[in-house]
């Protein structure tokens, strides 16, 4: 995990629980996903890809979906301002 979230941002952390934790941890967070089987005995996984802005003690305080992201980083940059006031 430590590897693959490096592609994204190099200070990305990735969660990794128990694959019976798994469900309720995702529905806690929102987050959707599915395991696509390959040919090859591997598989892939498919998700939500929102970035949650959380807070000092833990609280999911926004998601934000790619698209906002990349086309207001402006309004993210004020929303993390808040959330640090």
């Amino acid at each position: 995990m430590k590897k693959y979230v490096k592609y994204f941002n190099a200070s990305a952390r990735g969660l990794i629980i128990p694959d019976t934790q798994l469900p309720k941890a995702a529905a806690g967070w929102g987050v959707g996903y599915q395991y696509v089987d390959e040919k090859d005995g591997e598989y892939q996984v498919n998700h939500t890809t929102g970035t949650y802005l959380v807070d000092r003690v833990g609280n999911r305080r926004l998601v934000w979906d790619y698209l906002q992201l990349t086309t207001n980083p402006q309004r993210v940059a004020q929303d993390v301002q808040v959330v640090l006031e």
